[in-house]
């Protein structure tokens, strides 16, 4: 045996494979006795027995495996595991655990007894169970095992494993898996049993399912130390195939479910079932491997990239929504992996639409960044982006994204232009919405963007198409382009200078890129940019037909051109769309130019060079074509382009003398012979006219003006010289000093000296140095030459005025400054007086008028030549000569007539011809127009404002902007308004009729000021002057509107009426009904048309002119009454739309005879030759009808019939809005005034407003829109209604009833229509109908409550409501119930309806309206009543007349009887005609207070008035009329405020006037007995304050929360400014009357009045009260003293609340700020009344009482606190007490303060410290402190304790004798009682105590240095407590900490306290926190540094030092 080879460890060898093979040998089955468990157990322990030396193991692990494989199969698995229970009592293992386990293999362990026997073996046992650690342990060695020895099994059967460790006692299986990590150096093997692994985990999963927990799986989440070990065995895991184990069948969160996706597409579903069972879908996978990928060690990185690697090749999908899932902050990692796989799958990779849609749900924010991100990498993946976008439904979102600060909106931009372009958005409604919130950052980034987008766009059409790479943007279409452009020009007023230029070239560019843009029709009208032109199918065949033709060379250019001319003049609709069309198309062709063959090039570039040179094209068209060519002839000579440019070039070469520019341009190319030869054939041509006009060959030496020549120097070569020095200054002395008294004396002085041979130089002195200057003494001047007497002097005058009329007329500072325009008046004024004055013709040769008028409208110089003229000819109204008929007169005022009338005109021009015509005496509208100006051909139009403006157009056109002549005078608000080309020539007819329309529009505007209504209540507009502002603009705003709005209204009307009419009278001979039924239909057509086209834009010119005017007359944009305004032209905008409304009534019928004068000639023709029939061929061929129509309808051979020819009479019958009342007859009949013919209408009657495109709103309503948002809430209100109950009402219905919102939503609805006053008529109808069919109480009121506010909405719609309920005879009406409910609510005015109903009974005493009268007659009488008897007076006669002719009914008996028990009902109470006739006299001093310039002088009349009436005899009806007086003022302002009034309406007249006839009654009152006229004024000044005061009370009680303050408080606030102008009349009575204010507003404080607080405060704090009052110290310091107390006594208990509101917030900065003002202004008064003033201030507020307590008198100056050896007693000051104006004792009881007393003097009894706790105890406080409201309320009395402490003190020191002030605070009774009360006292108690001795600490007095003493005595006594020391520290360190200021000697006492520390006198408190040692020694080391510190900086110069240790935030 010794000799033999050792075993191996674990056996084996060749000795173990013979052993091995003689053991399965004898386990084979035979013939012999089976093997008995005994005999195999005895088997086991011999051969897996583990043994030292000769019994050591001979069989190795794998034939053990094998050996207990074959025995269990032998002898089955229950037999062996009995056999190996009983074989393990004798086994010798020395193995462990899992060694043993491995060596079994899985078929050695069949059941759980088996492995609790093994664990049994190795002591885990019942008493001895395995933890998680053990578990962790056993699985580590088994994962440990090699797997050579394994073969294809696990190490052990892992599942029976983890059921058996579960029976010995729970298991946390994730602690347990957890715990691997704890296991130092463990290191499984990479192809170790992972597979039995995984099989423990699903087993543990499953383990125990009554004991819920975590799978086994969750413990393998989160952060490990060992990363490595953590990530080996989740690769292990993730390496087994998914049938063995896969993450998504255990327990645990889901990437993804097919929960997730149930409403999702079948796509997205099918991608969710294929990833829903892939091992990779787990959520808690996806975090782990994300936290690891953060790990810097390279073993864990290299790890943790393959498996990542692994799972984005095989699920990439489930890692990006995983990652997205988890929530952030994201490693680096994490987040790079995610915007990668974000990327991917923006690039359409596999399963995308699942990673989006799921993304979207759980990270929305990363998805939209992912995709800005994307956009940012590359502009051109916008395309994409959208595309996710719109399946995502993500758009909205994705809007609101900002990509690039430095362009936040380009990427929104970008992504609305293409989403636009698909038509998934209204880029319309996105671009205003966001101009509504980011105003003109949002415009100026748009146009931006367009900018870029344009410029990139053109850049890439230059470009060779081999030069062109991938586009890098996606451009937006036309389309877009066009839409952001207009959206931009709707809000061109909100621009500024700059965007406006940038707008400019923004559409410059998208002309140049997008010629459809351009309006080549010629009807257009819109300005370029605006809209895409688009034609029909045949227009685009027929035009692609004729090119054809051309480049087919069937036709030539010529032709073309010549079929281009004939289709641009021609007027059918056809072949203008037809020209536009071929142009649109031209333009289109020029980006393809380069691709043309040669021969259609040149073909293509004659054609377009012809379109210049014919004039085919102007304005903004013309100058894209010139940039076209003139950017082709800078390219490559010889290429396409370079040809093309040329051969254009050639063809207009005529031309280039108009465009001196454009030449220049051309030299500076590059040489070319053929453009250099042209330039010089150009050069030697003739100059035209037009090229004269619009420029000079030199810039700037032509004058603007030359109708003024001053001629040559008269009389030749006389010598003129300068006088000498002696002569000059007698001269100049003598001029100086010319007045009218002394001209005969200063014209002798001058005589001598003033001789011929100087009048040159005394005429040029006068007019340069005196006529310019001083136009108040030209009648002096002229008085000196006319006594001077000599001729040629006047010449040398004339002359020289003339000279500087000329050179000041031509100044270019005449233009631009008003001090050189009013020169040049005032020497036209004396060049008229000097002249026209005196009889004297001003020569043609010197000065043409007419000429000077028309030269100033073409330079647009009319700003300096219309006012000189205007003053020159004023002279002539002191003339006998040149008075009209003067025909040289006329003929130039005829000019100024036509000017008048152009719409262009400025507003103060027009006032320069009205007052030359009325100092004339000459009524304007008398002077016949002339037609100079309108018939003169001016190349551009004339602008006062750019005078340069062709200049500007030929330079934009060469430098590359188009000349866009009206386009460029953007003002972004006004429209492009062409001229008719000279080609189209009117005829005489047209000529005549358009002077018969101007005439009658002229006519008409100068009568509209006689009807224009202006309400009377409106004051400011009764002055004449603000009167004539409404006026012009309102005349100015109709000129601007009139000549768009009728020539587009009429074309539409004369075509529509042309080709009806035409169908209609194809067989009617007759062609004057064919002209009367024409007439008719054009006029009403164009009428209707112009109507609704004009009345949005009519009201926002006519505001906008006021607002012009009033801002130019000295008004600013705070004072313009805006309200004011809007409410007048709202008014008038009926008759302004009338006035138009005519224009083009009279417009349209010249324009239709004109289109049917061939149809009415050829009928006259017919009957001349008297054929017969008349028949129409031509109209009958082209109706395709005819033949068909119904019998009724067909044609006649007769003609028309009478029921036919009804249709077109019946259009003068038309009315278009059905009225409700009679409020329309009123406007009709002003319209009809103004203009006769026209029908007034009172609105539009179709389904929506037909607006011009310019003037629309953004954002409003349709009316369309309007009524069905309308139709909806009506819907909803009757549903909701429906649901009430029988007996609810409005009142009891909740403030969030859905109805009430319902309700709210119809106002707002009329309020954002375009057409406010129509939609809310429309409205009002429809209510009304639904008012008189209601049977509900809640439903009338309903209805009710919305008619006011629609009422409040609309004026007219009020008038027209109010109106029909009144006055409508309409038997719907009668419903009692619903007109109680409206006179109830201010609709139908009772007296009006009395009279009405009066009328209708006595018509016919008909019994259904004497039944209603006597019914609304007893509700209106019933309690409560709306009605007093007398106001249905006339109702109740009416029916006692039907009871005397046996007329009435019973109901009417009924009424009639019970009037007697009526006539004491409440309605009565209170004289109601006493009431009203008070009211009328109020409203009357309203006036007077309103329009009177003397308001005091027009008093005294009233007042008189008053007496003589007895209204201010009696002291009743006295009191009746103040009371009335307030209830009005009150009234009026909450009625006003409800329809939207403010103080430009005067919503505060009445309660002015009423302030300032109480000042007046003051002021003239007086003492009926003669004694004391003073105390008289002031009894009665208290008397109406206390009226006021009780219907103030009144309010608020009624009222409750809706009270309204405002006012009340305006009365009081005037009143006391009124008081404060009369304070020199009333002397003495001025500050009584300021005591009695103080004393009513005691009354009304807000303790008594909450509702009234803020404006109560306001007015004790008011700059014209409290200062007033503080300045009178005897009375007005209580007084005040007293309204203080009273706030703070209101503001404590919510001050002492845990948490303050918004309101009591700021009623306490209110408060503090009043506090500030105090302390700064009246330090004495805070410093006097300190005490009372702190007993009321909460202890919360800590920074309130420091004010308080560091206010000092004015004449004291504080010490430096921070001086080294400053004592507080060692002060002077300390010997005098300070002054206490407080009643401090006053809190004290008496028997209190006789006890007090006597301790002072004897100490005793000993017991009375003691003895004052149940004293200063609240009478029943407990030792609850904290009330119901949260706010904190003391236990103790705070006033006693305080008053307890003061009183002792003074006491103390009155005494005299021994005190702590003179060294022996022993003896200090004081002190003592401190003491006593220190020891006696609970915390609470003591705190108050020290409370109140710190609140003496302050300035320097005998009381600061007591208390101070006091408080460092107790600090420091012996017997003090520490918890007593840091009571005192407390209350130092919390006045400390605060923000400033701080008591003066609040710091000493803190100082002293240190110093005292400092030097061991007292001890700080044990124990104190941290952060309260920082404050002392930071305090500590400002009183050892340099550190200053604010000391109480109000009131005195205090001594400034640092800033305070420890500054905190002010508490609350």
């Amino acid at each position: 045996m010794n000799n033999q080879p050792a075993a191996p460890p674990d056996g084996g060898g060749g000795t173990g494979s013979a052993v091995l093979g003689a053991a399965l040998n004898a386990l084979r089955p035979t013939s012999n006795e089976p093997l008995s468990p005994k005999q195999l157990s005895i088997f086991l322990q011999q051969l897996i027995n583990d043994g030292d030396g000769a019994d050591a193991p001979v069989l190795g692990r794998t034939q053990r495996r094998t050996l207990v494989a074959s025995a269990a199969e032998r002898v089955g698995s229950e037999a062996f595991s009995r056999a190996l229970i009983e074989a393990l009592a004798n086994f010798r293992i020395k193995k462990s655990l899992p060694g043993f386990l491995a060596d079994l293999g899985p078929t050695g362990i069949s059941n759980v007894e088996t492995v609790r026997a093994i664990f049994a073996r190795f002591g885990l046992t019942e008493s001895s169970p395995p933890d998680e650690h053990a578990v962790a342990h056993l699985f580590a060695g088994l994962l440990a095992v090699s797997p050579d020895d394994l073969g294809r099994d696990n190490v052990t059967n892992w599942s029976l494993l983890v059921r058996a460790i579960s029976t010995f006692r729970p298991v946390t299986w994730p602690r347990a898996i957890r715990a691997l990590d704890d296991l130092e150096g463990f290191r499984p093997l990479a192809n170790a049993d992972w597979s039995g692994f995984a099989a423990a985990l699903l087993a543990s999963s499953y383990d125990a399912p009554s004991t819920p927990q975590a799978p086994a799986v969750t413990g393998l989440w989160g952060p490990w130390n060992q990363k490595i070990l953590q990530l080996t065995i989740l690769s292990g895991l993730l390496g087994l195939d998914a049938d063995t184990f896969s993450f998504a069948a255990v327990p645990g969160r889901r990437v993804v479910t097919s929960a997730d996706v149930q409403r999702a597409s079948t796509t997205i579903r099918q991608s969710v079932a294929a990833c829903e069972r892939a091992t990779w879908n787990s959520l808690d996978l996806v975090e782990t491997l994300a936290l690891l990928a953060a790990d810097q060690q390279p073993d864990v990185k290299q790890g943790v990239t393959h498996l990542l690697e692994r799972f984005i090749k095989e699920a990439p999908e489930l890692l990006l929504i995983g990652l997205v899932q988890i929530p952030e902050p994201w490693n680096p990692i994490h987040m790079e992996l995610s915007q990668k796989l974000m990327s991917m799958f923006l690039s359409s990779a596999p399963g995308h639409q699942l990673v989006f849609h799921i993304s979207y749900q759980t990270n929305r924010t990363f998805v939209l960044q992912s995709l800005v991100r994307s956009y940012l990498n590359n502009p051109a993946n916008v395309t994409r982006i959208v595309d996710v976008a719109q399946d995502l439904k993500a758009l909205p979102a994705l809007l609101e994204a900002r990509a690039d600060p430095a362009k936040p909106f380009f990427f929104a931009l970008d992504v609305a232009a293409l989403a636009s372009r698909r038509e998934i958005l209204n880029a319309d409604l996105f671009l205003e919405r966001l101009i509504h919130e980011h105003g003109t950052t949002f415009m100026r980034a748009t146009l931006d963007f367009l900018s870029e987008k344009l410029k990139e766009e053109l850049a890439l059409q230059e470009q060779d198409a081999s030069q062109q790479q991938q586009q890098q943007f996606v451009a937006p279409s036309v389309q877009t382009v066009a839409t952001f452009l207009r959206r931009l020009r709707t809000h061109g007023e909100s621009m500024s200078a700059e965007d406006i230029e940038a707008f400019k070239m923004v559409r410059n560019l998208a002309l140049q890129l997008h010629p459809r843009l351009l309006p080549i029709r010629a009807s257009e009208s819109q300005e370029p940019g605006m809209e895409v032109a688009s034609f029909a199918q045949e227009i685009h065949e027929e035009c692609d037909e004729t090119f054809g033709r051309m480049y087919k060379q069937e036709l030539s250019v010529e032709d073309v051109v010549a079929i281009l001319q004939r289709l641009k003049n021609s007027e059918r609709t056809q072949d203008t769309e037809l020209f536009a069309c071929m142009v649109h198309t031209l333009f289109d062709e020029q980006r393809y130019i380069k691709s043309y063959p040669p021969t259609e090039l040149r073909l293509t570039a004659h054609l377009f060079g012809d379109l210049i040179q014919h004039s085919l094209i102007d304005y903004v068209a013309l100058g894209i074509a010139i940039r076209g060519c003139l950017d082709a002839l800078r390219t490559q000579p010889g290429s396409p382009m370079f040809e093309f440019g040329l051969e254009a070039l050639k063809r207009f070469q005529g031309r280039l003398q108009d465009w001196p520019q454009l030449a220049q341009a051309l030299q500076a190319l590059p040489p070319h012979s053929e453009v250099t030869a042209i330039l010089n054939r150009a050069a030697q041509a003739p100059v035209t006219a037009e090229a004269v006009a619009t420029t000079d060959s030199n810039g700037a030496n032509r004058p603007a003006f030359t109708a003024v020549d001053p001629g040559a120097e008269p009389f030749g070569s006389e010598e003129q010289v300068e006088p000498d020095e002696e002569a000059s200054d007698k001269v100049l002395f003598a001029i100086n000093n010319l007045s009218p008294s002394n001209l005969e004396g200063k014209l002798a002085d001058v005589r001598p000296v003033l001789t011929a041979r100087i009048f040159r130089w005394f005429a040029h002195y006068l007019t340069l140095e005196r006529c310019q200057l001083e136009p108040n003494f030209h009648g002096l001047y002229l008085r000196f030459l006319q006594a001077v007497g000599d001729a040629k002097l006047d010449a040398y005058v004339l002359r020289e005025t003339l000279a500087l009329a000329q050179r000041l007329i031509n100044s270019e500072s005449t233009v631009s400054t008003l001090q050189s325009r009013k020169a040049l008046q005032n020497i036209g004024s004396w060049l008229g007086l000097i002249t026209l004055a005196r009889d004297r013709p001003i020569r043609f040769k010197n000065i043409d008028f007419k000429l000077l008028l028309i030269e100033g409208y073409d330079s647009g110089r009319l700003i300096v030549a219309v006012p000189f003229v205007a003053k020159v000819l004023e002279q002539c109204s002191k003339s006998r000569v040149f008075k009209l008929p003067n025909p040289w007169l006329n003929a130039v005022l005829r000019v100024l007539a036509e000017l008048y009338q152009l719409p262009e005109l400025k507003l103060n021009l027009r006032f320069e011809i009205e007052v030359l015509c009325k100092s004339l005496g000459v009524d304007l509208k008398d002077i016949q127009p002339s037609s100079i100006i309108r018939s003169r051909e001016l190349l551009p139009p004339p602008q006062a404002q750019q005078p340069h403006l062709a200049l500007q157009q030929q330079q934009q056109a060469i430098e590359g902007a188009p000349p866009t002549s009206e386009m460029e005078r953007l003002a972004l608000g006004a429209r492009d308004q062409r001229r008719p080309p000279p080609q189209q020539q009117p005829s005489e007819q047209a000529m005549q009729a358009a002077g018969a329309y101007t005439e009658s529009l002229s006519q008409m505007l100068q009568n509209l000021p006689h009807y224009i209504q202006i309400n009377p209540q409106l004051a400011l507009f009764q002055n004449s002057a603000i009167k004539r502002l409404v006026y012009v603009a309102i005349d100015r705003a109709i000129r601007e509107i009139v000549a768009p709005v009728v020539e587009r209204s009429v074309t539409i009307a004369s075509i529509s009426t042309r080709e009806l009419v035409t169908k209609d009278f194809a067989m009617e001979g007759d062609e004057n009904k064919m002209r009367d039924a024409a007439h008719q239909m054009a006029a009403n057509l164009a009428g209707s048309l112009a109507l609704v086209t004009c009345k949005e834009p009519l009201r926002a010119s006519m505001v906008g002119n006021a607002r012009t005017l009033f801002l130019q007359s000295g008004f600013t944009e705070q004072t313009f009454p805006e309200p004011a305004v809007i409410g007048i032209m709202q008014d008038n905008l009926e008759l302004a739309c009338s006035v138009i409304e005519k224009a083009a009534m009279d417009k349209a019928m010249p324009e239709v005879d004109d289109g049917l004068a061939n149809a009415y000639s050829s009928r006259r023709e017919h009957r001349q030759r008297g054929r017969g029939f008349f028949w129409d061929a031509g109209a009958l061929t082209t109706s395709q009808y005819a033949a068909t129509l119904p019998e009724g309808l067909r044609l006649k051979h007769e003609g028309l019939q009478p029921q036919q020819l009804r249709v077109y009479q019946d259009f003068g019958n038309f009315a278009r809005t059905p009225s409700m009342g009679g409020g329309e007859d009123e406007r009709h009949a002003a319209a009809a005034a103004v203009a006769a013919a026209a029908s007034a209408a009172s609105g539009t009657g179709g389904p929506e407003a037909i607006t011009d495109g310019a003037y629309e709103e953004g954002g409003a309503l349709t009316a369309q829109q309007s009524l069905d948002k309308f139709n909806q809430c009506v819907v909803e209100i009757e549903q909701l209604l429906a649901q009430a109950g029988p007996d609810e009402g409005i009142t009891t219905l909740p403030q969030g009833h859905e109805l009430r919102d319902v309700v709210r939503q119809v106002p707002v609805i009329a309020s954002q229509s375009m057409n406010r006053d129509e939609a809310a008529l429309a409205f009002s109808q429809k209510v009304v109908q639904l008012l008189f069919k209601s049977e509900t109480g809640l439903a009338r009121d309903v209805y009710v409550i919305l008619l006011e506010r629609l009422c409040e909405v609309s004026i007219k719609v009020a008038k027209e409501v109010t109106a029909w309920l009144v006055y409508a005879e309409d038997e719907r009406k009668f419903n009692v119930p619903v007109t109680v409910s409206l006179v109830r609510a201010g609709l139908m005015n009772i007296a009006e309806t009395d009279v009405q109903l009066t009328k209708l009974i006595m018509r016919d005493f008909k019994p259904a309206m004497v039944d209603f009268a006597a019914k609304l007659a007893l509700e209106c009488l019933r309690d409560p009543p709306c009605a007093t008897r007398g106001q249905l007076s006339n109702i109740i006669e009416a029916l006692e007349r039907a009871a005397q002719q046996g007329k009435a009914t019973a109901t009417a008996t009924q009424f009639l009887e019970e009037l007697d028990g009526l006539k004491g009902t409440k309605a009565d109470v209170g004289n109601a005609a006493l009431r009203e006739q008070l009211s009328f006299c109020f409203a009357e001093w309203v006036r007077l207070f309103q329009h009177s310039p003397n308001a005091e002088k027009s008093f005294i009349d009233f007042v008189t008035q008053l007496q003589a009436q007895g209204i201010l005899k009696g002291e009743e009806i006295s009191s009746m009329f103040i009371r009335v007086c307030t209830e009005v003022g009150v009234d009026s302002y909450i009625k006003q405020k409800a329809a939207g009034g403010s103080l430009a309406t005067g919503i505060f007249s009445p309660v002015d006037a009423f302030s300032k006839m109480v000042v007046l009654m003051i002021k003239y009152h007086s003492d009926p007995a003669g004694v004391n006229h003073d105390q008289a004024k002031v009894h009665y000044l208290t008397k109406i304050l206390s009226i006021v005061v009780l219907v103030l009370a009144q309010s608020h009680e009624e009222l409750g929360p809706h009270f309204q303050q405002k006012p009340f408080f305006r009365f009081f606030s005037t009143l006391l400014h009124d008081l404060h102008v009369a304070e020199s009349s009333l002397q003495t009575t001025y500050q009584q009357s300021l005591l009695a204010i103080s004393n009513t507003l005691n009354t009304l404080q807000p303790s008594f009045f909450p509702g009234f607080t803020f404006s109560w405060m306001s007015l004790i704090s008011h700059r014209l009260f409290m200062p007033k009052l503080l300045a009178n110290r005897q009375h007005g310091w209580a007084a005040f003293h007293r309204l203080f107390c009273s706030l703070l006594r209101f503001l404590g208990p919510i001050l002492r609340k845990a948490e303050l509101q918004d309101t009591s917030r700021s009623l306490y900065r209110g408060t503090l700020r009043i506090f500030l003002v105090l302390l700064h202004d009246f330090p004495d008064f805070l410093a006097a009344y300190h005490h009372s003033l702190c007993d009321l201030v909460p202890y919360t507020c800590t920074q309130m009482r420091n004010l308080v307590l560091s206010a000092f008198p004015r004449d004291r100056r504080l010490p430096d606190p921070f001086a080294p050896n400053l004592k507080i007693d060692r002060l002077p000051e300390v010997s005098s007490p300070p002054l206490v104006l407080s009643d401090y004792e006053g809190a004290l009881p008496a028997e209190l303060k006789s006890a007090l007393a006597l301790w002072g003097q004897s100490r005793s009894p000993s017991s009375f410290p003691a003895s004052l706790k149940d004293v200063l105890l609240r009478s029943g406080s407990g030792d609850e402190q904290e009330m119901g409201d949260g706010s904190w309320e003391p236990r103790y009395d705070v006033p006693m304790v305080n008053a307890l402490v003061l009183t002792s003190a003074i006491n103390t020191l009155e005494k005299g004798g021994s005190n702590a002030l003179t060294g022996s605070p022993e003896n200090d009774a004081t002190l003592a009682l401190l003491r006593g009360l220190i020891l006696t006292l609970d915390p609470e108690g003591i705190y108050l105590v020290l409370s109140a001795c710190a609140n003496q600490l302050r300035y320097p007095s005998s009381h600061s240095a007591y208390f101070s003493l006091a408080i460092l005595h107790i600090f420091g006594h012996a017997e003090t407590t520490d918890e007593v020391r840091g009571q005192v520290l407390r209350v130092l360190l919390e006045r400390i900490v605060v923000t400033r200021p701080h008591p003066w000697a609040l710091l000493m006492s803190v100082f002293e306290l240190l110093r005292g520390n400092a030097q061991g006198r007292c001890q700080m408190p044990p124990g104190m926190p941290n952060e309260i040692e920082g404050l002392l020694d930071h305090i500590r080391g400002g009183l050892g540094g340099s550190a200053a510190i604010g000391v109480a900086g109000a009131g005195g110069d205090a001594v400034t030092s640092s800033p305070a240790p420890g500054h905190a935030q002010a508490q609350a």
